[in-house]
């Protein structure tokens, strides 16, 4: 299909019509905007007819894609051009309005005109002659009653002209402001065959940028309920220029990418790696040192791999949530709910004692299915209190969710006696730790421990380690001891950890951080 793109600056075409969104799925920094358009036709190039809609001036005009809602036809051409046009819809709005709050103010200086005459009516009542006293006091009283009440109601109504009269200025600047504002628009010439009727409806879709959305969460971890509330809101924002009225929202995580072409493989050689020597000084020296040295140069290859080495992009998969029918308004942030769940999920209270008295609380959750949750802005909660704020998003069957530190729960390692020495026979030196870990439970519910400390590693085969440990721990990696034990509500705990080195007395020992 043939498309032409013009960029001119001529008054908005009066046959042009904005169609009405009905679906707008938002990527994080652009949308997908479904709208519907009932358009009528004009006379095109032969038996052809034509209809004309406007994009707005943040559409990708490349991104097109039209189609006939119902009866025979085809589209068979378009052609977009860039307009500028003032915006006739809100002026003419504004310009009802204006005569709304004229027509006010010519019902408030009505009734002003019948305050005055009543007033003066009453004013007259004063020259009438009586002929008693209490007939005169009567009239007294009554024209001083409803004198009072006809002038307080004009005070009223003095109060709501100058009101009015605002709102009458107010509009009159909104209305000279818009006539004065130029907006510049793709303007659409859809050219159809075989259509019978003299208007048609059309759907088509484009991508709009100025759009996206952010995800807020916040999770609150509940340990005595053994559950995570997980709260999801969706921050969206569109500048269109126009309201999206009750359309069909949905938020995706990525954007389809619109790659049409392979990324080439660039060849994979294998040479001899370049040396770049600096002492040397004759070329004879240098041929000598080239054909000495023959070990890798780990400098060498990350900079080779740096420089030509391809690099490992994995695009994510689309997901998409559907919120329902929505009105999201141009200009403005709008949060909206996506989702609230109770995660079940396991607690553990994980203590390093070796670096520091902080216990941190983990959940660790399950799910039956993979979930897809886009990294956003998080603020995490124990019980009921903000423990931090920080970037979350999950995927996955299962994953570990930290809340912080717990200051209800403490551990402590004690140092409680540090020995160095030599063997028997003075063949060897040694070296001696015993520590004391200490367990504080104070909350009203049990808790779940887990400690981790240190596991000794030796790198040298003259080096011995042994190792004491009451309780025994629950499970050892390569350089980690790991021990699990329940507390109970206000509970107390202890581990006994000791380590014995032994090394020949000529060997140097580094015995690292501890």
């Amino acid at each position: 299909m043939l498309r032409v793109i013009l960029i001119v600056s001529v008054l908005f075409h009066a046959a042009a019509v904005q169609g009405a969104p009905v679906e707008v799925v938002f990527f994080p920094d652009a949308a997908r905007v479904t709208e519907k358009a009932q358009v009528n036709m004009t006379a095109g190039p032969g038996d052809m007819k034509t209809a004309v809609i406007t994009l707005p001036a943040a559409a990708d005009p490349d991104t097109l894609v039209l189609s006939l809602l119902k009866g025979p036809g085809s589209v068979e051409d378009q052609k977009i051009r860039q307009v500028t046009r003032q915006d006739e819809e809100k002026i003419a709005s504004l310009r009802k309005r204006l005569e709304e709050e004229k027509e006010v103010r010519r019902k408030i200086q009505a009734a002003m005109k019948a305050a005055d005459v009543q007033v003066e009516f009453w004013k007259q009542q004063t020259k009438t002659k009586l002929k008693t006293l209490a007939d005169i006091g009567n009239l007294a009283s009554a024209v001083s009653r409803n004198t009072q009440k006809a002038a307080l109601e004009r005070l009223h109504l003095e109060r709501d002209l100058e009101k009015t009269d605002r709102r009458i200025a107010e509009i009159q600047a909104e209305i000279e402001a818009a006539a004065g504002k130029k907006e510049k628009v793709w303007e659409v010439s859809v050219i159809l065959s075989g259509v019978k009727s003299p208007q048609v409806s059309l759907l088509y879709t484009y991508h709009l940028g100025g759009c996206g959305w952010l995800p807020l969460y916040r999770l609150e971890a509940k340990p005595l309920e053994k559950t995570i509330a997980f709260f999801w809101e969706a921050e969206i924002w569109q500048s269109s220029g126009r309201d999206f009225r009750d359309v069909s929202v949905r938020l995706a995580n990525v954007e389809p990418p619109r790659g049409l072409d392979p990324k080439e493989i660039p060849p994979w050689i294998i040479q001899p790696r370049p040396v770049f020597l600096k002492a040397a000084k004759s070329g004879a020296a240098r041929r000598t040192l080239m054909e000495e040295r023959t070990a890798p140069d780990n400098e060498l290859e990350e900079e080779a791999a740096a420089a030509g080495a391809p690099v490992q992009v994995r695009e994510g998969s689309y997901s998409a949530w559907d919120l329902g029918k929505r009105s999201i308004p141009a200009g403005e942030r709008q949060k909206v709910r996506v989702t609230e769940e109770q995660w079940p999920a396991e607690f553990v209270y994980l203590g390093r004692p070796s670096r520091g008295g902080e216990v941190f609380v983990r959940g660790v959750v399950s799910f039956a299915d993979a979930r897809e949750i886009p990294k956003g802005n998080g603020v995490f909660l124990l019980d009921g209190a903000i423990v931090g704020k920080r970037p979350f998003g999950f995927s996955g069957k299962e994953g570990r969710i930290h809340f912080g530190i717990d200051p209800f729960v403490k551990v402590r390692e004690v140092l409680v006696s540090r020995k160095g020495g030599e063997t028997f026979l003075g063949g060897s030196v040694t070296q001696t730790w015993e520590w004391r870990i200490e367990l504080e439970n104070s909350r009203p519910y049990p808790v779940r421990m887990r400690v981790e400390s240190p596991l000794p590693q030796g790198r040298d085969e003259r080096i011995k380690i042994s190792l004491k440990n009451d309780p025994e721990p629950a499970e050892k990696t390569e350089g980690l001891m790991t021990w699990l034990t329940d507390l109970p509500a206000g509970g107390r705990g202890r581990i006994l950890s000791s380590v014995l080195v032994e090394a020949p007395k000529d060997l140097p020992l580094d015995l690292g951080w501890r």
